[in-house]
């Protein structure tokens, strides 16, 4: 495969009902038949949860939500992109999505810290994150592919990058 792209969760539920997942599966099988096309590799992200209150709620933020969609599409072109600190939002957090999820299908880890309490993106080790138990989950699945920080300024990335290395 040549490209890889991330999937927000609003690429295949925005302006439906909050509870419509049959309508995201069409779409985002749609989009996985021309990435098939194309040779090119598709990853959904886990994404946030979002408050009761908050005006836009999103399809795959938990564990089941996430397993729903790759159970439905099996294709090799749709795989996982693992948002660490999204997980944290979210009952199952990240033993539970590691545990339990498609790990078969991880394509990349996207890293940030988090306070557990609402979508941040913070530097490593500043958060409620326990960076050594995270890497051992997931490098114990057999995972070999990319880690990305995501958060901050490039040098923001760099130093964050310092801790990990440190903690591993």
């Amino acid at each position: 495969m040549t490209f890889c792209m991330i999937l927000k969760k609003n690429l295949i539920a925005s302006a439906l009902p909050p509870d419509d997942k049959k309508a995201a599966l069409e779409r985002l099988q749609r989009i996985v038949e021309y990435a098939e096309k194309k040779d090119v590799l598709l990853l959904l992200e886990n994404t946030n949860w979002e408050p009761d209150r908050a005006e836009v709620h999103y399809f795959n933020y938990n564990l089941e939500e996430l397993n729903y969609f790759m159970e439905k599409i099996k294709s090799p072109h749709l795989g996982w992109s693992f948002t660490i600190n999204h997980a944290t939002l979210v009952p199952e957090g990240i033993e539970g999505f590691v545990k339990n999820g498609p790990t078969d299908r991880l394509g990349e880890v996207r890293m940030a810290d988090n306070n557990g309490e609402y979508e941040l993106h913070m530097q490593p080790g500043t958060g409620i994150i326990d960076w050594k138990k995270m890497f051992n989950l997931v490098e114990n699945t057999g995972y070999d592919g990319h880690y990305m920080n995501a958060f901050g300024s490039l040098d923001d990335m760099l130093k964050g990058r310092e801790y990990q290395l440190s903690v591993m």
